[in-house]
């Protein structure tokens, strides 16, 4: 009797640790799934891509409201794009320089989720009724492998802008300026009128062949986005482009439809060609133009 007694507390016990065992086998990970995320500033959602801020409000904290399905983790990571403008610890970014950098959000349950905006770090607060730029459009120079042209509008009142460019994965922190003075311009006649205002153009040199730069344009609180441009080669190489003819459409989200359809087609797209006629009824919308 005693020898089946301790048989029985022996394989019962080794059940047990068997169940125990089991049960520690099993994964720990919460099932479900991120459904989005979105980066937030100041316990409020970010309206648009970009986000200006001063120099003096360093340090920010940044929030993610992270929505998920069953019980996958609400966590997240924060990234700057440019250290040398913001550095990033944990969930607090330092701002460093005046300069743009991209703040992204990364859901910890799974990393394709993410949320980016431009942050714009300045010294000087936005002047009240000062715009940036428009009307922005770009052209390649004589010799393309180092050099390019940029046009932009900007108010008559505004008679001073500013090129600035960088490489890549530069910053603008340090960048090479170029300093433009406004052409006036106005005109009355059968497509409209055109409101006052100055043209500026800038000729960008020097750059080195097949690099890629970003540049933006303005001044000190008031500054275009950033935006991207890619040198040729000095050899003859094969390339695509992309022709644009007629679009004659008011809405922009068409002509950005359209682009990103050809980029869609081919990812080596290096530059667009517009052929003309941008508008229907130019008499009547010459702002189209």
């Amino acid at each position: 009797m005693k020898k089946n007694n301790i048989l029985a507390v022996v394989l019962a016990f080794s059940l047990c640790l068997c169940a125990i065992l089991a049960n520690c086998g099993e994964s720990n990970s919460k099932t479900g799934s991120v459904t989005s995320i979105t980066l937030k500033y100041n316990n409020g959602e970010i309206t648009g891509d970009t986000l200006t801020v001063l120099l003096s409000a360093s340090p920010l904290t940044f929030t993610a409201d992270v929505q998920v399905s069953g019980e996958a983790s609400k966590n997240f990571t924060l990234t700057s794009s440019d250290s040398g403008i913001a550095s990033v610890s944990e969930k607090t970014v330092t701002l460093l320089a005046e300069g743009q950098t991209t703040i992204t959000a990364t859901a910890s349950g799974d990393t394709s989720k993410k949320h980016a905006i431009t942050l714009n770090v300045t010294d000087t607060p936005a002047t009240p009724g000062l715009l940036p730029p428009y009307n922005i459009t770009n052209n390649y120079a004589e010799d393309a492998s180092s050099g390019f042209f940029v046009q932009w509008h900007n108010s008559d009142t505004v008679t001073e802008q500013k090129l600035q460019i960088v490489k890549e994965t530069g910053s603008f922190g340090s960048p090479t300026t170029i300093t433009v003075t406004g052409v006036p311009f106005q005109s009355t006649g059968l497509v409209g009128v055109f409101a006052s205002r100055n043209i500026f153009k800038a000729q960008v040199t020097n750059l080195s062949a097949n690099t890629r730069y970003k540049y933006r344009i303005g001044n000190k609180g008031a500054w275009s986005d950033t935006f991207y441009h890619l040198t040729s080669t000095q050899s003859a190489t094969d390339f695509s482009f992309t022709v644009v003819f007629d679009p004659q459409s008011e809405a922009h989200v068409d002509m950005t439809n359209a682009m990103r359809a050809a980029d869609a087609f081919d990812s080596d797209n290096r530059f667009y060609l517009m052929g003309g006629d941008l508008v229907d009824e130019i008499a009547k919308r010459p702002n189209e133009i």
